[in-house]
């Protein structure tokens, strides 16, 4: 006599799939956040990359004018590259007025005055 064959309820087949279904989805969602976390990981990197790029073409045009560069090196100076390059000349206009004055430099009003005026006198 021949056994029967095991038959699997439609109910035990759906759980199945449904199982199935379950850990395709889990096993797609941790592979879509580590793709995330690459991404944003990269993006960090590109962003990084990018402003090291702008500080050196504008770090070279303080040696080659941006004609030189496009001519010689095919290096297209971009507008973030001219934005830092506006940033730098704004920085170099204001910072003289920065700077503290030093112990060695003797302020104009010094040189002007008259020492009898200034309202100090020397005792001897």
């Amino acid at each position: 006599m021949a056994t029967p064959k095991k038959r699997t309820s439609y109910g035990q087949k759906a759980l199945d799939l449904a199982a199935a279904r379950a850990d395709v989805i889990d096993e797609v969602g941790k592979k879509s956040e580590v793709i995330e976390q690459l991404k944003k990981k990269h993006a960090r990197e590109l962003e990084t990359a990018q402003n090291e790029y702008v500080q050196a073409v504008a770090d070279a045009t303080e040696k080659w004018s941006t004609r030189e560069l496009r001519e010689e090196f095919d290096i297209v100076v971009t507008k973030p590259v001219k934005e830092e390059l506006k940033r730098r000349r704004e920085n170099t206009i204001t910072a003289p007025a920065d700077h503290q004055q030093t112990s060695d430099s003797i302020p104009m009003e010094t040189l002007d005055s008259d020492p009898a005026s200034s309202g100090t006198q020397n005792v001897q």
